[in-house]
């Protein structure tokens, strides 16, 4: 039997070497003995100054461990500027143009958010191939645009259009996934149950590779690293919405002798290194960006990792879960892992009792959440610890591919 031809279409998607949105990289590469893959994705490459393509071609493809990326070209952009969004808008307005002729006839195209300008252009690919169409929400658009802005509400009449733009999106697909647990809970919630069937909405969360973390996991040169000292970890961006800069301040306050070590990049660190040095301050460490291969060696030296994201009132999308990629890189270190965000009944930490989870808002509630990790028993601990080890399973590449592959199954 000739396999499927799959078409993914991602502005974000990026093979390993190059970054660490990395989820459609393992589905293609675990599932590629059955189905036949493109990438489709900028040539720029998201939260960095590379740039894949530097002539004037319009696409270049790239095989990177047996899975073919299609980068096409892209304007290059800086932050959350006029620029990223004309960026999005020039990839969104060439993905319909995508040639059958050249990449093969998809059986199958599968768009992932964020950007709703490039699902709703997808879907007309979709539609104009007679493919099926499989719609994947990273990010619940245009909600989580209100709960990140000062200034818009839901109300706001650009809001409401891209609502609309939503809905439509979701009754066009032939099926659903979100990566977040809650999403038929969100379906109903916005009284659309009867326009977008719930038969249709899947949840496949983000995962890890555990064989290759695991293997990772060897000694590294670093004094902090290697410290007898108790080791707060943060990996991440270092952005507003992960509020880094907050967690500093309160580090510093109550904390004399733990080390908190710092890993990412963002627009928050020129600040939070001026606020080191200016009040000379020991214990607090930013240690840069590492390649994702570095990552599970870092997390292997920790204590305590922390996961961080701005504390939003009222929020509109908390409720229905969380994915972030770091939680599982964290559950897979096995160590104890500290969250300042409760996300609603389908905290992954807090339901499977793998971490300590407290909501936030003031800095009282984070000075007792940084207590909370030093003061657990060792039975509590190891508790905790047994927990991730079992949940973490669940979120191996391997395990979620073979969810994503039952979805194609079902709409073939």
């Amino acid at each position: 039997m000739d396999k499927k031809n799959i078409w993914i279409v991602n502005h974000y998607a990026v093979p390993p070497e190059l970054g660490s949105l990395v989820r459609h990289f393992f589905f293609a590469k675990n599932l590629k003995d059955k189905y036949n893959f493109e990438i489709f994705t900028s040539s720029s490459i998201h939260n960095t100054e590379i740039e894949i393509i530097e002539n004037k071609k319009s696409i270049v493809s790239k095989n990177y461990d047996g899975v073919k990326y299609n980068f096409i070209k892209n304007m290059k952009y800086s932050g959350n500027s006029l620029s990223r969004v004309l960026n999005m808008l020039q990839f969104a307005l060439k993905v319909p143009f995508i040639s059958s002729k050249k990449f093969g006839k998809p059986d199958i195209v599968y768009l992932s958010s964020p950007c709703m300008i490039s699902t709703f252009f997808g879907v007309i690919l979709g539609k104009l191939k007679k493919a099926k169409i499989i719609t994947e929400v990273r990010d619940i658009w245009p909600f989580s645009i209100v709960d990140y802005s000062e200034k818009i509400t839901e109300k706001n009449i650009i809001i409401k259009i891209l609502s609309v733009v939503e809905k439509w999106i979701y009754k066009n697909s032939d099926a659903v996934i979100f990566t977040m647990p809650g999403g038929k809970e969100y379906i109903v919630d916005r009284k659309w149950e009867n326009k977008v069937d719930l038969n249709k909405i899947f949840y496949v969360n983000n995962g890890v590779n555990l064989e290759e973390f695991q293997k990772n996991e060897s000694l590294i040169e670093d004094p902090d690293l290697n410290s007898s000292t108790r080791k707060y970890v943060y990996i991440g961006s270092m952005r507003k919405a992960n509020d880094i800069f907050r967690l500093v301040k309160i580090f510093h306050k109550i904390e004399k002798t733990d080390l908190l070590l710092l890993y990412g990049n963002g627009d928050e660190v020129p600040e939070i290194e001026n606020f080191i040095k200016t009040n000379n301050i020991k214990n607090i460490k930013y240690k840069g960006k590492v390649p994702k291969s570095e990552i599970p060696k870092i997390l292997n030296k920790a204590d305590i990792n922390i996961l961080m994201y701005l504390p939003v009132e009222n929020s509109l999308v908390e409720k229905y879960g969380s994915s972030q990629n770091k939680l599982f890189e964290y559950l897979a270190s096995e160590k104890l892992i500290i969250s300042n965000r409760r996300y609603g009944d389908y905290d992954i930490l807090e339901s499977n009792n793998c971490g300590i989870v407290k909501s936030c808002k003031e800095d009282s509630d984070y000075e007792e959440l940084l207590r909370k990790s030093k003061t657990l028993s060792t039975e509590e601990y190891q508790k905790i610890i047994d927990n991730s080890k079992r949940v973490i399973k669940e979120y191996d590449w391997k395990n979620l591919s073979k969810k994503i592959d039952d979805i194609f199954e079902n709409i073939l």
